[in-house]
């Protein structure tokens, strides 16, 4: 807290020397690029670069600061190091730099370096919007990962689920990136969603091809895992206590959605829709055939963690009666296994949504119980 005051003082004085600097190259943004005294065009820069670069050793014995140039009104140059791979910089009012791939520091790498250090957007934000489509990965499970990586991001809708709607996207991984965030935070977010995306087609190549039941096809609702919820509940507490991390609770809750019986794609409708969640989610429930009120379902994500937490679900109601799942504590479930603390708000309000479909579903079935 005794640094906070000059910390603060610092930045201040970052950002307006950035400002100064983005002001400046916004001024000179038609200039030539200049390399040492002649101005050229981008294409011709870059064979004068390349010659520049040639004329500079290999190797040096102590951190050796190359001048190359002037951009958009800034200087840029080079700064070679005994060991590790070279630097650019950028020099205005303030002075910044970023490290190329020990491989990859010719011409084109250099000045790209440099328009990320000075910026090419008129009016930028530091947001980014994603979904990952091949393979198509589930946003929410996309930010659970990075998560576990360390990786703060949001998913959902972010506040304009009217647009998205109407897009027909459900979520989006959105990373905020600002100021005090710095290279090496980036290329970490772009290095998770590629060993996501990495691992999740390793993960399909290996599994076996399971469709969903076809129109007219028979399919079986999950059968009661107890005699009741509460011993249902019981034995998925014990399975819980066994793991210390809530990364190896997040794998478990993921194993039991792989798990779930497949939905028929003709019970994927609107009107089982469950509305409220941040993926997509489809919910049927019946009166089971023979029984005055105990209550078969069948659910389905395009999320893993959600179809985990349908998988929790299945075991702790169905099959059980209209009577026992209106009874049954189940938030005071959900805080002994810790979901409460463990999830987000979007997803403890999709599970939320997801239960009041199902007790909606069996306070219809009371009367007829009475």
């Amino acid at each position: 807290m005794r640094a906070l005051p000059a910390e603060i003082t610092r930045l201040e004085r970052r950002v307006a020397a950035l400002t100064q600097d983005s002001t400046t190259a916004k001024v000179h943004a038609t200039d030539p690029v200049t390399i040492g005294t002649r101005p050229s065009s981008r294409h011709d820069a870059l064979e004068a670069l390349a010659t520049c670069l040639q004329a500079l050793p290999a190797l040096v014995v102590e951190t050796r600061r190359v001048p190359l140039g002037r951009y958009r009104g800034l200087h840029f140059g080079l700064m070679q190091h005994p060991q590790g791979a070279p630097e650019v910089y950028v020099e205005g009012a303030l002075r910044r730099s970023i490290s190329l791939a020990r491989d990859v520091h010719g011409p084109r790498a250099i000045l790209n370096a440099v328009d990320r250090l000075i910026g090419t957007a008129e009016k930028k934000g530091g947001v980014v919007s994603f979904v990952i489509e091949d393979p198509v990965i589930a946003s929410l499970d996309v930010g659970t990962r990075l998560d576990h990586m360390g990786i703060a991001v949001r998913t959902g809708h972010h506040c304009c689920q009217p647009v998205m709607q109407r897009m027909g996207v459900p979520a989006t991984v959105r990373a905020s990136v600002a100021f005090y965030n710095t290279l090496e935070e980036i290329d970490a977010l772009a290095a998770g969603v590629r060993q996501i995306v990495e691992a999740e087609r390793a993960k399909q190549s290996k599994k076996p091809a399971v469709s969903a039941p076809s129109q007219g096809t028979p399919f079986k609702f999950p059968e009661p895992a107890a005699a009741s919820p509460g011993a249902a509940a019981a034995s998925l507490i014990d399975d819980f206590e066994m793991f210390d991390d809530w990364t190896d609770r997040y794998q478990y809750i993921i194993s039991l959605g792989e798990k779930l019986p497949p939905m028929p794609v003709e019970l994927k409708t609107e009107a089982n829709r469950v509305h409220g969640c941040q993926s997509t989610v489809h919910l049927f429930a019946r009166k089971r055939p023979s029984s005055s009120d105990a209550i078969d379902f069948i659910a389905d994500s395009d999320a893993d963690v959600v179809r985990g937490l349908i998988g929790i679900l299945e075991k702790v109601l169905a099959g059980q009666s209209a009577r026992e799942i209106l009874a049954f504590d189940i938030e005071g479930f959900f805080k002994q296994l810790g979901l409460d603390q463990n999830l987000s708000m979007g997803r403890r309000n999709g599970l939320a949504s997801m239960i009041q479909r199902i007790r909606a579903y069996a306070k219809a079935l009371q009367p007829a119980a009475v």
